[in-house]
């Protein structure tokens, strides 16, 4: 064993801690050490972000090879699993040769006798691909077979004299075939609508040297023809390319365009963001423009650069909301720099903008709801904080932030701050100085700030000896031209007991402000804690409030009350209690207003996952005409039982002439294997206004399989009130397994998209949407007759996970817990 233990060590120096050894069963070195072998069932390595598997390995340390053979799996950092007899791994330039090889990337799957990896690229020989691979067919419904297949970074294909097999037999011959295997699909819908006539959509996918993409085609029989293409590079940048034309709708003059470029690229030290927009379904003929450059190494200084614009090319597009910079540009210290015990920072931001006027600028708001101005933005920040002796301290503050308009206008903010000191043994005492400016007028209304001026010098005293101490502070306000009100504080905390006092005085008239303080005493397992306050200037007693609270084992119990000194009564009162042992738990809770006449309680109890609780109000008359007389003599119950997560709950309002109000509530919600639901029902019950029992409302939402063969999905609503009655349908139906064996799927679903007026005298026909759903696992059709839109579609899908596609652009539930491959 410490053989094997010094062999590993050994083998992880000799790979110069690159190879991390995983699992292995057996090592062996050659007699020059040259060679390491490793076996296992399987030996597990990881290098660089690669996972490695094989029954034997061999590293040659010379030459930084490892030759793996048996049940080989390798993973490269891109996703891409390869599987195969033997491979060499080269580790000095990261390329690899490969023999009898199943390589999957994305979702299509490749099988070749041999394949080889270098830069980035994968090279397959004579090689048959197809994402048909792991669906059950036997043949394949549609495969390719290759002289040569090229995977490039990005999930490019380039596959070089090709045959299109389907059914197992070569069908027809391409010279050069291109995919990619991005999570994007390809798109053919053909269909019929009262609006457009005939119709088809497609997406093509293509593929380049600098990307991959589609080219957007849509016809209209009554509209004429749409073109477009949406593009993602494939280079270092985060690029995303998007146009398409629509032809104006039939009558219409002006068609419309959707425009997107997306370009982000982060490299030396600096992150470069663009995008562009334009969506005519949203506002027509509006660019938008958003533009960054900034440093991000972390150093300084700080360099930015921001532009956003909106262009309107329609006249009678509506107004733009929001800030635009035309342009920004940031320079800022953010680290700042450091001279011993002074520390600065700054920067400054100068741009252009366009934004909502400050209302509260006369000048300003003359020009509109919106002014164009220019704006300097100026921040500086010190600070000083030196060490000094005999228990002296001092230190200083200073934040400047000061904006500059081209109206001639100008904002501060400009924050300084001093505090000097002397510690003595238990004892401190200093000055503090400080001076807070706001002023100024901005046009905009994004950076406004609110006027203060404020310049205070306040000496302060503190001293603590053992579980006591005393602090004092006043001061002098310059602009207020009068005397800080006097603050004194004094605390003390021993052995469970504690006192706090606290006391403001008014220097400038002579006279005290408020007076409070608290008490507390601490015995286990009791507590017990009292406040009361007096303020002057009012004329008026702080509530008394009263604590009082008892630990039990596993639980708790507490009184509290609050007394008005100054009325002479009782305002509140409240009693809690609540217990738990294991999984039952108990609680009770009792609160009565005085002043309001109100009591008002709650009980609960749990026992594992079923749970009780009952709820009371009950206002009493108290002979006084005001809002609440309606409430007043009502006793308000509710009772909740709950199981896991189903509740039940009754609730009641009973007077002096019976039953007033009465309601039933029912709730259930699930998230399981066969499906997830949420659901409501509310029952009226009979009262002292109407003695019937009926639904006043249902909700339903989520989707459950029923059986193998039938799923149930969607939202139902159903309300009641006195005046209508309605039903409200949302994606609610049904999905039926026509056939649900791998490889061949078909479901049909119906559901609706209606809302019904019950009481009505004319009964609105039913317009359901019917889905015919036919999966091949890595191709499908979907047809659809929407008879609310009047609008029926065939649409095509291709590649793996068919099935999810389908059913995601629909919303429907695959009966019969069917998982997706």
């Amino acid at each position: 064993m410490r053989q094997a233990l010094a062999a590993l060590l050994f083998l992880g120096l000799a790979l110069a801690a690159r190879v991390q050894i995983e699992a292995a069963d057996r090592l062996f070195l050659s007699p020059d050490g040259r060679l390491v072998v490793l076996e296992g069932r399987p030996v597990a390595l990881r290098y660089q972000k690669r996972a490695i598997e094989a029954d034997r390995v061999v590293y040659d340390r010379k030459t930084r090879r490892l030759v793996l053979s048996g049940h080989v799996r390798y993973t490269d950092p891109q996703g891409r699993a390869i599987e195969a007899e033997s491979l060499t791994l080269f580790l000095d330039d990261e390329s690899l040769l490969a023999v009898e090889v199943r390589m999957r990337s994305g979702r299509i799957e490749f099988r070749a006798p041999k394949a080889c990896r270098a830069l980035g690229q994968v090279r397959l020989d004579l090689a048959l691909f197809s994402p048909c691979y792991g669906c059950g067919q036997n043949p394949l419904d549609y495969a390719f077979y290759a002289r040569k297949v090229v995977v490039y970074p990005g999930d490019r294909i380039v596959a070089y004299d090709v045959w299109v097999e389907i059914g197992g037999r070569r069908a027809f011959r391409l010279p050069l075939l291109l995919l990619h295997t991005g999570p994007r699909r390809p798109r053919l819908e053909v269909g019929t609508n009262d609006a457009d006539g005939f119709f088809v959509l497609a997406d093509l996918p293509y593929v380049t040297a600098s990307g991959l993409g589609f080219t957007l085609v849509r016809y209209f029989e009554r509209r004429g023809w749409g073109l477009g293409f949406d593009h993602y590079g494939a280079g270092r940048a985060k690029e995303h390319y998007r146009f398409l034309y629509l032809p104006p709708p039939a009558g219409g003059e002006r068609g419309s365009i959707q425009a997107l470029v997306e370009y982000a690229l982060k490299a030396g030290g600096w992150e470069r963001r663009l995008t562009l927009q334009r969506d005519d379904a949203k506002v027509p003929g509006r660019f938008s423009l958003k533009a960054e450059a900034r440093r991000t190494d972390g150093r300084d200084p700080y360099l930015a650069f921001r532009i956003e614009r909106t262009l309107d090319t329609d006249p009678d597009a509506p107004p733009v909301y929001g800030v635009e910079r035309n342009p920004e540009v940031e320079l800022a210290w953010r680290k700042g720099v450091r001279w011993g015990a002074l520390f600065a920072s700054g920067g400054a931001v100068l741009g252009g903008y366009q934004a909502p006027t400050n209302r509260q600028n006369r000048s300003a708001r003359a020009a509109g709801d919106r002014i164009q101005a220019g704006r300097v933005r100026l921040e500086h920040h010190e600070r000083f904080t030196p060490r000094l002796p005999f228990g002296l301290y001092l230190s200083a503050a200073n934040d400047f932030v000061g904006h500059y308009y081209t109206t001639a206008e100008r904002a501060i903010d400009w924050r300084s701050r001093l505090d000097l000191g002397l510690r003595l043994g238990s004892g401190r005492g200093g000055v503090r100085v400080t001076r807070s400016v706001r002023e100024g007028e901005t046009p905009f209304a994004f950076d406004r700030i609110p006027t203060r001026r404020r310049a205070e010098v306040a000496p302060y005293l503190a001293y603590r000896a053992g579980p006591a101490s005393l602090e004092a502070e006043t001061g002098y306000g310059f602009f207020q031209k009068a005397f800080l009100p006097l603050s004194l504080k004094g605390r003390l905390a021993a052995k469970g007991f504690s006192l706090a006092l606290d006391y403001r005085r008014d220097l400038n008239r002579g006279r005290p402000i408020a007076i409070s303080g608290q008490v507390g005493y601490a015995p286990r397992p009791f507590s017990l804690r009292a406040s009361w306050g007096y303020r002057y200037d009012q004329g008026r007693y702080d509530p008394l409030r009263l604590r009082l609270g008892y630990a039990l084992t596993g639980g708790s119990l507490s009184l509290a009350a609050d007394y008005d000194a100054g009325a002479g009564r009782w305002q509140k009162a409240a009693a809690a209690l609540a217990f738990r042992e294991g999984e039952r738990s108990l609680s009770l809770e009792e609160h009565y207003d005085f002043v309001r006449s109100v009591a008002s309680g709650a009980f609960r109890a749990g026992f594992g996952p079923l749970s009780v609780r009952l709820d009371h109000r009950y206002p009493r008359p108290d002979g006084v005409p005001d809002a609440e007389d309606a409430e007043e003599g009502r006793l308000s119950l509710t009772f909740g039982l709950a199981y896991l997560r189903h509740r039940l709950a009754l609730a009641a309002a009973l007077d002096g002439q019976g039953v007033q109000k009465a309601e039933l509530g029912l709730f259930s919600s699930g998230n399981r294997l066969e499906g997830r639901w949420d659901a409501s029902a509310r029952f009226h019950l009979p009262d002292r206004e109407d003695p019937g029992v009926f639904l006043r409302d249902l909700t339903l939402r989520g989707g459950v399989g029923l059986t193998p063969w039938l799923a149930f999905q969607g939202g139902l609503g159903y309300r009641r009130s006195q005046t209508a009655e309605t039903l409200a349908f949302q994606n609610f139906g049904v999905t039926v397994a026509l056939a649900r064996s791998r490889p061949t799927r078909v479901f049909l679903s119906a559901f609706l998209n209606q809302s019904f007026d019950l009481r009505s005298k004319e009964a609105a026909p039913l317009k359901p949407t019917f889905v015919l759903s036919y999966d091949r696992c890595c191709w499908g059709l979907r047809f659809t007759l929407d008879a609310q839109k009047e609008e029926v579609r065939l649409a095509f899908v291709y590649g793996t996970r068919s099935a999810d596609t389908v059913f995601d652009a629909e919303g429907i539930l695959l009966p019969g817990g069917v998982r997706l491959p």
